[in-house]
């Protein structure tokens, strides 16, 4: 899972992770939090498989919703995920992110 990361970025989380595990108060609740992890990265994964299954043409239409969808968040959120577009955060195919990028600096 999280593929559409860097190699780097990749690694601060497993840090952060290993950090946050290793704490003596989280000591009792360190399977849960394993368990909550792998459960979001397994989400993450069979959304981003679902996906890169789409065809261009669905990809194109859900950029252009996508598009529409932009205007109803505020500046601020604007602005967030503007910054995910372009730093390629988002967990969705590069060739999609690369839609959504067009389509929020089209906006």
């Amino acid at each position: 899972s999280f593929l559409y990361l860097s190699e780097a970025q990749r690694k601060e989380i497993f840090d952060a992770l290993h950090e946050a595990l290793m704490e003596p108060k989280n000591a009792a609740v360190r399977g849960t939090m394993i368990h909550y992890f792998a459960e979001k990265a397994l989400t993450v994964r069979a959304a981003q498989l679902r996906l890169s299954q789409l065809s261009s043409r669905d990809k194109e239409r859900m950029a252009a919703e996508f598009r529409k969808e932009i205007s109803s968040l505020s500046d601020e959120d604007q602005t967030q995920l503007g910054e995910l577009l372009r730093s390629g955060l988002l967990p969705v195919p590069s060739d999609l992110n690369q839609l959504l990028l067009a389509a929020f600096d089209a906006r």
